[in-house]
């Protein structure tokens, strides 16, 4: 009998303590409301848009708090700066890096054109040069001949001058 008195006494302690958990802490000393600072679901009390804790809806719910010891809320609150004064500063760094990327991507096309320009020009440059070799060619090509006919002339009035040689000799 006894057993079932201190086990219903036991259940009854523990149901009450799990009701007032939140309303236990407030009645502590040493602790305060920190409101904004909430993760979505771990609100300790009601609000006006619900009557329980652990319904808050949204990270740093303005309207949402829970309790915390004393001189933490403004460290938390500081916390909460500090995270969107990283968030806004990596925004910054991302534009910035958008910006430097869109600079790079217009170096790279100014070079590209450039590189266009250049193999035109070269292009332009080789094809003036096998022209200037083949007029270069053509001309020793025609030298040649000149010479050939030259020496065949020679050729020819060594062979008479020979045979006038024979001639007087005879």
């Amino acid at each position: 009998m006894y057993k079932s008195i201190t086990m219903g006494a036991l259940a009854s302690v523990l149901a009450l303590g799990l009701a007032v958990s939140g309303n236990a802490l407030a009645a502590k000393k040493g602790f305060e409301k920190c409101y904004g600072v909430v993760k979505a679901g771990m609100n300790d009390c009601g609000t006006r848009s619900h009557a329980c804790s652990g319904q808050a809806k949204k990270h740093g719910d303005p309207k949402e708090w829970v309790y915390v010891p004393e001189g933490t809320c403004k460290k938390l609150a500081k916390k909460e700066d500090y995270e969107k004064s990283i968030k806004e500063e990596m925004k910054e760094m991302k534009e910035e890096k958008d910006k430097k990327m869109k600079e790079m991507k217009e170096m790279k096309e100014e070079k590209d054109k450039k590189m266009k320009e250049m193999k035109e020009m070269k292009e332009e440059k080789d094809k003036k040069m096998k022209e200037k070799e083949k007029e270069m060619k053509d001309k020793m090509e025609e030298k040649e001949k000149e010479m050939e006919e030259e020496d065949k002339e020679k050729g020819g009035l060594e062979k008479m001058m020979e045979k006038a040689k024979e001639f007087l000799t005879e």
